[in-house]
């Protein structure tokens, strides 16, 4: 049980992480009067396509995005992580389905 507890506060803190950087970039967006992004960004073939730094100006708000981007890539790749590691009895998931919906 001591396992499911941490695996699952482990998953949670992933998932919320992420999901603050998702919006910070969407803030951002919003902020600059900038058009509303074409696609969803939590699938990270279209957060690749859009080039999302690049519709900034200031180079401050340019890197910014950058690295709110790189670390969600990161979250993603821990996420990974974490599913592999998951024992399988936990049935966290269901078949094909995973929590950043791919």
């Amino acid at each position: 049980m001591r396992e499911t507890r941490d695996l699952l506060r482990r998953r949670t803190y992933l998932v919320r992480t992420r999901a603050e950087l998702l919006t910070h970039l969407q803030l951002l967006n919003a902020q600059y009067n900038l058009a509303p992004f074409p696609k969803k960004l939590s699938f990270a073939a279209n957060r690749a396509e859009m080039n999302i730094a690049a519709r900034f100006t200031d180079p401050r708000v340019q890197k910014s995005a950058t690295v709110n981007l790189a670390l969600i890539d990161r979250l993603e790749e821990l996420w990974r992580q974490e599913d592999r590691q998951r024992p399988p009895a936990l049935g966290l998931r269901r078949a094909g389905v995973s929590a950043f919906a791919r």
